[in-house]
């Protein structure tokens, strides 16, 4: 079975400690947490930034709007 995939949006620099904490609570119930600032999304040169968010968002099984 795959393991699940956690799509984690919100601004960046003023959450930096509560997604390195969410981030953490995700992987200890084993699944996989996905966010930017850890090199968890591919960005292409050809697209927008936010085209590349929408496409690893449809890679994953839950999103989490903070």
């Amino acid at each position: 079975m795959a393991i699940p995939r956690l799509f984690v949006s919100s601004t960046c620099y003023d959450l930096q400690e509560i997604r390195f904490q969410l981030r953490n609570f995700i992987r200890d119930f084993g699944y996989d947490a996905v966010m930017s600032e850890f090199d968890d999304i591919f960005y292409s040169y050809e697209a927008h930034v936010q085209d590349s968010c929408i496409e690893e968002i449809n890679k994953c099984h839950l999103f989490i709007l903070v």
